[in-house]
């Protein structure tokens, strides 16, 4: 398959004129080799990399935003070290992709303290226009504990819990599906196919279709080990 690169943090997209200097070293290197870049961020430094994203913008690949909810319940979840919000700023640099043909990737992290946020989410991105543009998508991330030290413990999902509330949410709002519309995979297969898939014995992309590298040039076998 064609390889990309993707830009990952920590945050990819800090503003200092070096950091700035090395993001644009990156992107005239994936144009002279033919590869597309991917940017996962968390949005907030966004409009201030216009001028690089501009120009590069037909080699970006797509660019993958975090917001955990609307307004209010973003900034509660995400807020700067000052104690001010990030949305409107990501709102900004959302809408600044979108407006010079980037693709965009709306990633919501959910967890029991966000999910009824969810449809006045979807509601505000209809909005916005994002739903109507092609260049735009989503995905719906569970939050999880990497290792077992998050504080928030009880506010978590497990799988089979994450997937039933969005089951539900589409069932009492389905015009939800136009903001997400999950896979299902397995429910598609078994519908389609009348007997479940087969088990997947190996879904762990490391070494197979995944690397990873970081500042110093040394190579993990994926993301988490790093």
């Amino acid at each position: 398959r064609k390889k990309y690169i993707t830009l990952f943090g920590g945050e990819p997209l800090l503003t200092s004129n070096t950091y700035k200097k090395s993001i644009e070293y990156i992107f005239s290197k994936t144009v002279e080799n033919n590869l597309q870049l991917a940017i996962v961020t968390n949005g907030y430094n966004i409009v201030n990399y216009s001028n690089i994203l501009k120009y590069y913008h037909s080699n970006i690949r797509e660019i993958q935003v975090t917001l955990d909810g609307t307004e209010k319940t973003h900034n509660i979840r995400r807020k700067l070290k000052s104690g001010k919000g990030s949305f409107s700023k990501i709102i900004d640099g959302i809408n600044f992709c979108l407006d010079n043909n980037i693709p965009v990737n709306l990633r919501i992290v959910i967890d029991k303290e966000n999910i009824d946020n969810l449809v006045e989410l979807s509601m505000f991105a209809e909005f916005q226009n994002w739903t109507s543009n092609p260049l735009f998508k989503t995905q719906l991330g569970r939050n999880y504990e990497l290792h077992s030290c998050y504080y928030k413990s009880d506010l978590l999902f497990n799988r089979l819990q994450f997937h039933i509330n969005i089951y539900n949410i589409i069932k009492k709002h389905p015009h939800f599906l136009e903001f997400h519309k999950p896979d299902f995979s397995i429910s598609k297969y078994l519908f389609e196919n009348n007997q479940l898939p087969s088990p997947l014995f190996d879904s762990c992309p490391a070494c197979e279709n995944e690397w990873a590298f970081d500042y110093t040039g040394r190579i993990y076998s994926c993301t988490a080990t790093v």
